[in-house]
């Protein structure tokens, strides 16, 4: 009997966190980044936390496929999204 190993897809998340002036959700050019959010990443075997650069966003973040809450500080909301 033979066992192939098996490959799982991975997917990513990335964060940006800016000042939302026109409440459309997108990041728009006169939109800046907020430096300094803490973010964590929690989903099936993975806990996450990054903090947000002079841009913003924080570095990709590789995860298998699955449901995850990425909570944001600051008094920002968090968010469940799947990848």
């Amino acid at each position: 009997m033979t066992v192939a190993p098996t490959t799982v897809p991975m997917g990513s998340i990335v964060c940006e966190v800016f000042l939302d002036r026109n409440r459309n959700k997108v990041n728009d050019p006169d939109e800046p980044g907020i430096p300094g959010v803490t973010v964590t990443i929690v989903g099936p075997g993975v806990e996450i936390t990054s903090t947000t650069g002079t841009a913003g966003s924080c570095a990709p973040v590789m995860v298998p496929p699955g449901t995850y809450t990425v909570t944001i500080t600051s008094g920002l909301k968090a968010k469940s999204v799947r990848t």
